[in-house]
């Protein structure tokens, strides 16, 4: 079974999709499942190779064929703490690792990777601790600090958010969440991951807030152009990680979406 939490016009709707009433279509290769819902399609695929495993997922969708070679392609991990992936706390690198060298294979080289981690904790450790510095230098690939970018209000339905400079200069923008819990919201996903692109006094506020409404605002204002979901070994009760659980599998989420209905959704296997 798997629930799928959808976004539309500003209301929440949650309901689970039963496979054997046929609202989802389960296709079976080999070590892949594919859930076909309506025009859209959720790839699930397993496994204990992270970066073969992305590069199997990407040539089914091709997204090449949806940037430009000029293109500014925008990676967001979630690099909440400076803390390894294997803690359960952040996204894997071997997973970005294979997404460069796919991109790379297609000629798309103008690749960033952008974070700006939670209060307590300082970006430019995370990067360190994590592995991208690694990645940075053997790729050639430009780490954005989030946290040291100015940033600019954008309102929506009355809300006001303050959102990084950067996000608006990246044409293709590429989420990578972990599946986890977290303390105030159970689950923490792709639409939570966006809260990096803020910065630490609007990430204040939306705590304050409850989360729940200011991060579907949030996701009303950043587009995301494909959504790859670190699913391989989260902590499925803290968001800081500490009590990793294996699941090795990476999430695809290939959404032909209406921009004024479907802003995204976020599922989780039980």
């Amino acid at each position: 079974m798997i629930k799928v939490a959808y976004f539309f016009t500003g209301m929440w709707y949650t309901f689970r999709v039963a496979l054997t009433v046929g609202l989802a279509r389960p296709r079976l290769q080999m070590n892949e499942v594919i859930y076909i819902i309506g025009k859209n399609s959720i790839r699930i695929i397993y496994g204990d190779n992270p970066r073969q495993m992305v590069k199997e997922l990407l040539e089914t969708i091709k997204p090449e064929e949806e940037i430009g070679k000029n293109a500014i392609i925008g990676i967001k991990p979630n690099l909440v703490v400076a803390k390894p992936s294997s803690s359960g706390a952040t996204t894997s690198p071997e997973i970005v690792e294979g997404l460069i060298e796919y991109l790379k294979s297609k000629e798309r080289d103008n690749i960033v990777i952008m974070e700006g981690s939670w209060v307590g904790d300082r970006t430019s450790e995370a990067f360190k601790v994590c592995g991208y510095e690694d990645l940075s230098k053997k790729y050639n690939v430009q780490l954005i600090d989030l946290k040291k970018n100015k940033y600019k209000a954008y309102e929506i339905n009355g809300f006001k958010i303050n959102i990084c400079d950067f996000v608006s200069k990246v044409d293709y923008l590429i989420n990578i969440p972990v599946l986890k819990g977290h303390c105030q919201t159970n689950i923490t996903c792709a639409l939570k991951n966006m809260k990096g692109c803020i910065p630490d006094s609007e990430k204040r506020k939306f705590h304050t807030m409850g989360l729940h409404k200011p991060i579907a605002y949030l996701n009303k204002l950043i587009k995301q152009s494909l959504i790859i979901v670190d699913g391989m070994n989260g902590d499925l009760n803290f968001e800081e990680g500490g009590n990793p659980v294996q699941m090795n599998r990476i999430i695809k989420l290939h959404i032909k979406r209406n921009p004024r209905k479907l802003i995204f959704c976020i599922i989780f296997i039980y």
